[in-house]
């Protein structure tokens, strides 16, 4: 399974910011054929001081060519057009391969 992990860096309006992704981003990711998608506020890192993100959400895929299949629709490229509408700086991405 590969998870497209998304970070997003600290708001000036974090409030407005988790409005709008509830609201409207996350159920666009959620028309995606995903094996799993979640969401939520960054609250620290493991040792209780600040993290370096705001917020965080995780997209499953069985592997990375369903990946690339799956973001490289109509609706894929939608999800990730919408970020620059409310993250103009961009998140940082990674790829993590995930086992059980």
């Amino acid at each position: 399974m590969i998870k497209l992990t998304v970070l997003y860096h600290h708001r000036a309006d974090p409030d407005a910011f988790a409005r709008n992704d509830e609201d409207v981003h996350a159920p666009l990711v959620g028309t995606l054929p995903l094996e799993g998608f979640h969401w939520g506020r960054v609250l620290s890192l493991a040792d209780g001081s600040p993290a370096p993100y705001f917020w965080s959400a995780g997209l499953f895929f069985a592997d990375a060519a369903s990946m690339a299949a799956v973001l490289g629709t109509e609706q894929g490229q939608a999800v990730s057009a919408d970020v620059t509408n409310f993250a103009p700086d961009g998140p940082a991405l990674l790829l993590v391969s995930e086992s059980t």
